[in-house]
């Protein structure tokens, strides 16, 4: 009978071999070992068949029941499945699988397969090319599965099958020689067309029946040696993920959340908080606090997805109210008693020169420049103080109204420029005036040497600690011109990384462990917009620092300008 099957086992032909004694001591030991290799090599490949005929015939049972693959585990030599009815199948393939191709004698090797026949799926041997079914002592043919999609006795394979009357698991062995298949009443010899047994020999390997194993978005596809594929549904990495490391809101405040989706064909909002507003378009989630909110008010939203099958999955993600206080360092939003020099502004902090002024360069060490948003974010600052050096030279955080894309002028002459200009000329984040340049870093390679090793510090002047929420931040001008183009005591960054390695301190003033890092550049890639950072991973802070790390050194330490913009410190409030 011709049936269209698929190919589940290659049994391999050979010729006798004969194996003779001899007395020559030198090559017996060799002798012996390859056939014990060869015992070994044939063991393996037996239980990698019949690993793999369980594995299938689950499979078939997967497809039967319309069960779909609810977990994937990559191994080192293949995959280990979980199924949504409970089972845990490993699949092993892509190396040393039984390929089906002619044996010693040249005949085609036998094939036990399965072959769906109004919708039940019976086992089948192929020998030399002619399929027939695999019938028991009555002549009935052998299920694949039992009831319902059960996979029967899992024989000898060592795999977990499921209870089932009428599913039986051809169990492949060995006697005397011979390659022979058990379908639950003892092993029987397979035999070829002319009624002959079959002699077993090792070709090496792991007896694997999977060629490969290739995971879709939908679907997982099985690609069995023998060239046959079939597959099985997958919902494992059907939804989505979304960043809700910041879940702070203020009243008032829409924020766009983007969406990874997997597999995803529709979704949806379903359900929102009271008063809260949320909209999904694409892959970007759109939430809107109410004006009215409070701090302290919280709220869900659920998105509902579906995909191609139908299948649906929920989501939730939960949102609070905080006070959050933003420090812009705009005069418009300034809130203190008086700056350092008495002034009730931020513009008047930013020096006349970008170096060698009197403020960040003053000729007497009796002040220290500093600045302190207080009544808004109690967010301070006051330069490093080296060798009883009041200058900025050693480090510090200084206010700046600077902007310049010209790299001709990428120097240390203007080293308070970031690399950012508004249509209208501004370089502050959304085009405001002001914002912050720090200078200065802390080697972290410990033969490298810094003119100071002082990180300058942002920290709450009230001694309180809170959460801060974000900053955003932007590269200089006089960074960005040697990282492409180097200077005198720097060469260009290269393929190297420059980035910002946070550094908080809790309110007892012990270092935190965790050091979020933020890349500036990337070889060719340079931040040319003001980017928004997440600091709220850190908790509850009393200080933070910003070192600067990068692989091109001189020699001497780290050479690249350690310089980097922000503006719009974000903090919140009880």
């Amino acid at each position: 009978m011709n049936l269209k099957h698929i190919a589940i086992v290659s049994l391999l032909f050979a010729g006798s071999a004969a194996l003779t004694s001899c007395y020559d001591d030198s090559g017996l030991k060799e002798r012996i070992d390859k056939v014990e290799d060869r015992v070994d090599d044939l063991e393996t490949q037996i239980r990698g068949m019949n690993t793999d005929i369980v594995s299938i015939k689950n499979l078939v049972a997967a497809i039967s029941n319309v069960a779909v693959i609810t977990g994937v585990e990559e191994t080192h030599d293949g995959f280990k499945l979980t199924l949504s009815d409970g089972r845990v199948l490993t699949i092993n393939h892509g190396k040393d699988g039984v390929d089906g191709e002619n044996g010693a004698d040249g005949k085609d090797a036998p094939v036990i397969g399965v072959a769906e026949e109004n919708g039940v799926w019976y086992w089948t041997l192929t020998i030399d090319g002619k399929t027939d079914w695999i019938v028991d002592a009555s002549g009935n043919k052998l299920p694949v599965t039992g009831p319902k999609g059960d996979t029967g006795d899992p024989g000898q394979s060592g795999e977990d099958g499921r209870p089932g009357d009428d599913g039986k698991t051809p169990v492949i062995g060995v006697k005397d020689g011979f390659w022979t298949v058990d379908y639950g009443s003892g092993p029987q010899f397979i035999l070829d067309e002319k009624g002959e047994k079959v002699r077993a020999v090792p070709e090496g390997g792991s007896g694997s029946l999977f060629k490969s194993v290739v995971p879709g978005d939908d679907e997982i596809v099985f690609t069995l040696v023998s060239g046959e594929t079939f597959s099985v549904p997958r919902v494992d990495n059907f939804g989505l993920s979304i960043d809700t490391s910041d879940p702070y809101f203020a009243p008032g405040e829409t924020r766009i959340y983007d969406l990874e989706l997997n597999g995803v064909s529709d979704i949806y909002v379903s359900n929102v908080t009271e008063g809260w507003k949320a909209s999904v378009a694409g892959s970007k989630l759109k939430v809107s606090a109410p004006e009215s909110a409070t701090t302290g008010d919280k709220a869900d939203v659920r998105i509902i997805v579906v995909n191609k099958r139908h299948d649906v999955r929920a989501f939730k993600i939960s949102v609070e109210v905080m006070n959050v206080r933003t420090l812009t360092f705009e005069d418009a939003d300034y809130k203190g008693k008086g700056n350092m020099l008495g002034n009730h502004d931020w513009s008047s902090l930013i020096d006349s020169q970008q170096y060698g002024g009197p403020l960040l360069y003053p000729n007497s060490s009796t002040r220290l420049y500093n600045w302190y948003d207080e009544g808004n974010t109690e967010l301070a600052s006051e330069l490093v103080n080296s060798y009883d050096d009041f200058k900025f030279w050693s480090g510090g955080m200084a206010v700046s109204n600077y902007t310049s894309k010209d790299l001709s002028g990428g120097d240390y002459m203007h080293q308070l420029a970031v690399y950012y200009q508004s249509p209208d000329g501004k370089g502050g984040h959304g085009g405001s005036d002001n914002f912050c340049i720090q200078n200065g870093y802390k080697d972290t390679n410990p033969d490298g040497y810094a003119y100071n090793n002082v990180l300058p510090a942002l920290y709450f002047k009230d001694g309180k600690a809170r959460v801060v929420k974000s900053m955003w931040v932007m590269t200089t001008l006089y960074f960005v011109n040697v990282w492409k183009n180097g200077n005198g005591l720097s060469a260009p960054g290269g393929n190297n990384t420059f980035k910002i390695v946070v550094y908080a301190y809790d309110e007892s003033g012990s270092m935190i462990a965790n050091h979020p890092e933020f890349i500036l550049a990337d070889g060719s890639r340079i931040m040319e917009e003001w980017t928004k950072i997440d600091l709220s991973q850190l908790g509850k802070v009393s200080k933070l620092t910003f070192n600067l790390e990068c692989g091109v050194d001189n020699g001497y330490g780290m050479s690249m300008p350690a310089y980097f913009a922000f503006d719009d410190v974000e903090v919140l409030f009880d």
